[in-house]
């Protein structure tokens, strides 16, 4: 299996910053592993580039509309930087959720309707916790059932790439794509070109998996 380590050597090998033969020095490795992070943490903030969409559930409270969510919150789970599908669960029976925007949640004029089946799901982002708001405000038995989009862990240099491995190549080849600057190298058109069709074939396989939520 890949480690962080081999795709940003890897990375570097392709803008010719080292050779095939030649590790990168440490202080390149680390900057390599700060892009790396970086980059996988914005994919990770679209649903169509998060390699995992893991389903939380959560029992809600009569008439309370409002919880906090991220470590330690009222949803005790990783903060999403995005929450696209939801449901409500009552009597063994699933209600969609609309998703909606914070602002189109702020237009609803009276927020203090409660004791049905919450229609409306909107996410006020924060840090470490963002606040889910529910319209209307629950009744009795309600549980939330959320797949979310949740930023992945900051990678040490010799964890295991914890992506499918039909990813790997997209990620080192966009990877060297974020380098390049740094060093001061225009990647030839073959690197742009692959960065640019592996990372449709990832967004393309999310758009099919996903679809279907």
């Amino acid at each position: 299996m890949a480690t962080a380590y081999d795709v940003v050597r890897g990375a570097l090998r392709l803008i010719g910053v080292v050779t095939p033969i030649e590790p990168p020095a440490a202080e390149e490795a680390a900057d390599g592993l700060d892009a790396l992070n970086d980059m996988l943490a914005a994919w990770a903030a679209s649903r169509y580039t998060s390699a995992s969409v893991p389903q939380t559930s959560f029992a809600l409270t009569a008439g309370d509309g409002t919880y906090t969510i991220g470590a330690s919150g009222d949803i005790n789970t990783t903060r999403p930087t995005t929450i696209y599908a939801a449901h409500i669960t009552q009597g063994g029976i699933d209600y969609p959720l609309a998703v909606i925007a914070l602002g189109e949640y702020e237009s609803i004029p009276d927020k203090s309707v409660a004791g049905g089946i919450p229609e409306y799901l909107a996410i006020r982002p924060g840090y470490p916790l963002s606040t889910i708001h529910l319209y209307p405000s629950p009744s009795a038995g309600c549980t939330l059932v959320m797949d979310k989009v949740a930023p992945p862990s900051s990678l040490s240099l010799y964890d295991t790439m914890p992506y499918p491995p039909e990813w790997l190549r997209a990620i080192r080849y966009n990877l060297a794509m974020e380098l390049a600057p740094e060093y001061g190298v225009t990647p030839n058109a073959i690197i742009a070109q692959i960065a640019s069709e592996s990372l449709a074939v990832v967004r393309r396989v999310n758009l099919d998996r996903k679809s279907v939520v």
